[in-house]
């Protein structure tokens, strides 16, 4: 992943290698991740603001989540229906603002939904609809350009490059914020080198957990499937 911000995970390996086995798919193959937008927002800002300018911002877009429509203009837009659910346990109140959803959806291009993990009943609902809308979810990186919390750590950690995909209009562009964001860069590149060189592994006080990896993606061979 981004340098000091990822572990390396051997698990990430382990599913690899069980999907290609098991669906008897041909190796290497690339896997692509539901999360790739949100992983470009905070690492490819410049390609995902292109992404957005083509293919989220000019259209006409629904939004389901508790986030401020003013904010969440700041990030997409025109919103051109907002249906606003509770901030927790969104799928216990389906019943009552789903059919919201169903009287607009025809109006639309694009659905954006941010309702945690009800997220994932909405996308399911309209693929069984079999509506001609593109739903993309969103929600973490809408989460962290309001003023709610950012919901994932890295997120957090690189919360200061989403200035980058907002709309020209509302971009921080101060010199405060870029001297902040120069420190956080730094802060970032001296976390990565103290995980890669670790000098502090050996000392009673730090978690070994922390410690714990293994080893980089650049010294692992890939395990091509056995023939049988």
């Amino acid at each position: 992943m981004t340098k000091g911000l990822f572990g390396e995970f051997y698990y990430n390996d382990e599913m690899q290698d069980f999907l290609i086995r098991n669906l008897d798919l041909s190796w290497p193959t690339l896997f692509e991740s539901g999360w790739f937008p949100n992983y470009y927002s905070c690492f490819r800002p410049v390609e995902m603001n292109k992404f957005l300018d083509l293919y989220i911002r000019p259209r006409k877009k629904m939004f389901i989540g508790s986030v401020p429509e003013p904010e969440v203009r700041k990030l997409f837009g025109e919103i051109h229906h907002y249906i606003e659910i509770p901030r927790k346990n969104s799928y216990a109140t389906i019943d009552k603002w789903w059919p919201e959803v169903l009287g607009n959806i025809d109006s639309v291009e694009v659905v954006l939904p941010a309702a945690g993990m009800a997220t994932r009943v909405i996308s399911k609902r309209l693929w069984e609809l079999d509506k001609e809308v593109h739903c993309i979810d969103l929600g973490s990186i809408v989460d962290a350009v309001s003023s709610y919390p950012a919901s994932r750590s890295w997120i957090r950690l690189k919360r200061h490059s989403l200035n980058r995909i907002l709309l020209p209009e509302y971009r921080d562009s101060s010199l405060s914020y870029w001297i902040k964001y120069l420190l956080r860069e730094t802060g970032l590149y001296i976390r990565y080198h103290y995980y890669m060189v670790d000098p502090l592994a050996k000392i009673p006080i730090f978690p070994k957990a922390k410690h714990y990896k293994t080893k980089p993606w650049s010294n692992r061979k890939p395990t091509a499937p056995e023939q049988s």
